[in-house]
């Protein structure tokens, strides 16, 4: 008996740029994090004088994005939302950006070992109590998206370390 392995899925190339932000408004709202894109995120208080701010680093596993080759550049697209939410869930505010990937064979050879880091320092809004990040690689379509407890987070950055003994 002869059965196929698994398959070959290739993504609707027909997708509009208003349907790719849907998606991603989608995975943003959610309260559950989706992991079809895997996603290695840091996220660390800075403080700067009172103002609330999160140094966020993002680590994306480069195998699972559909980077297309042409004219010995490999390039994607990446779409990233950043939002934060109050106490009662309400949105306080949605920030999203495209980047693009432009890789050289040597470099994208370097990156399959590494994987896609980018860092960016954000201003974390007043009464914002969770925040969410999505990444949708525009070239597969999938999705990966963490929650960010804030509470959590800058709780812990102020609770005063005791004296060792």
């Amino acid at each position: 008996m002869c059965a196929r392995r698994g398959y070959f899925a290739v993504p609707d190339s027909n997708v509009t740029a208003e349907q790719r932000t849907a998606q991603l408004d989608e995975a943003i709202r959610s309260s559950l994090d989706s992991s079809e894109l895997g996603l290695d995120v840091q996220v660390e208080p800075v403080d700067v004088s009172g103002i609330r701010k999160l140094k966020i680093q993002t680590k994306l596993d480069s195998t699972q994005l559909r980077l297309e080759e042409h004219s010995g550049v490999w390039t994607d697209n990446l779409d990233v939302a950043w939002a934060e939410y109050d106490s009662a869930g309400r949105s306080l505010g949605t920030v999203s950006q495209s980047i693009s990937v432009k890789l050289s064979q040597q470099r994208r050879e370097a990156i399959s070992r590494e994987g896609i880091i980018f860092s960016e320092t954000v201003g974390v809004r007043s009464g914002a109590v969770e925040a969410r990040l999505a990444v949708r690689d525009a070239g597969s379509g999938t999705i990966g998206s963490v929650n960010i407890s804030l509470t959590r987070l800058f709780a812990a950055a102020t609770t005063p370390q005791l004296p060792r003994k």
